[in-house]
């Protein structure tokens, strides 16, 4: 064999197993490179009185969980955020196992856990704030909640994908990292209710699946339990907080970083909701 045909079987020999070893070790292709394809939803505002109605007995009635709607995917979001709201209500509302987690008085706020085998450990806050009304504070939740990543630094984004009836609606929203970057942003698909019971501006909130809203190339589906987020008043131009607070991020992360980094995004948030109060006012 000549020298020309040993370089040429030695380039064919290099040239197969170069092959053989792109397709078994394909390369890694960095997400920001793909061309992302997201389907377009068109997002419908729900419908809400302005602030002088919210007195009205329209309001009022708000409380139902119905619809004149009879598409059956429609009842079944309701039928999952009633038994959602109630499942809430009766952890907020338990009286027994309860452990201060951090915080001294309702001013800067108390952080309570306890663990339920159902979800593991959740999360109750407590606060109070003063120079405005549960009313305005909640319509403005209700109403702007798009708006919420302005002033609020635990959010990135927020969007009503769909409103369900008068007061529920789907919404889309995505986290800000928290445990100073330990724990990446989460995003989160629910089925959100807002009504009043007993004196309480109260939302509920709890994750679904949405057919058009997959998860997302780049994010880690969060899950959302069986939230509860509810103010009143408690006396002259002072109101009462309260926020159960249960949520799965996904992925491994030792418990003791995950409810101090919880914790933290609770706290966080009251701060921020109380300076954005002043603004209303």
């Amino acid at each position: 064999m000549n020298k020309l045909s040993v370089t040429i079987a030695i380039a064919l020999a290099v040239l197969c197993v170069a092959t053989i070893y792109y397709n078994w070790h394909p390369t890694s292709t960095n997400i920001d490179e793909l061309e992302l394809v997201e389907e377009t939803i068109e997002i419908t505002k729900p419908k809400l009185p302005p602030p002088a109605d919210l007195n009205s007995p329209a309001v009022k009635t708000l409380g139902t969980h119905t619809s004149d709607n009879s598409n059956p995917k429609v009842a079944k979001y309701l039928s999952v955020s009633a038994a959602a709201q109630q499942e809430g209500i009766g952890i907020l509302e338990s009286k027994n196992g309860w452990l201060i987690d951090k915080g001294e008085s309702c001013k800067t706020g108390l952080i309570h856990s306890k663990k339920i085998k159902k979800w593991g450990t959740v999360h109750k806050f407590e606060g109070c704030m003063t120079g405005i009304s549960s009313k305005v504070l909640f319509y403005d939740m209700i109403r702007n909640s798009e708006t919420a990543p302005t002033w609020n630094p635990t959010i990135k984004e927020v969007k009503i994908i769909k409103p369900l009836n008068n007061n529920t609606d789907i919404s889309y929203s995505v986290s800000a990292s928290a445990g100073g970057g330990f724990i990446a942003s989460r995003d989160f698909v629910i089925v959100r209710h807002w009504e009043e019971i007993d004196g309480w501006y109260l939302m509920s909130s709890v994750s679904v699946e949405y057919e058009t809203l997959p998860p997302k190339p780049g994010y880690v589906r969060g899950e959302q339990g069986p939230n509860i987020m509810r103010m009143r008043d408690s006396g002259a131009n002072t109101l009462t907080f309260q926020w159960l607070f249960i949520t799965d991020v996904k992925g491994y992360i030792p418990a003791s970083i995950l409810n101090k980094a919880l914790a933290g995004t609770l706290i966080t948030y009251f701060d921020n909701l109380r300076q954005h109060a002043i603004t209303l006012v």
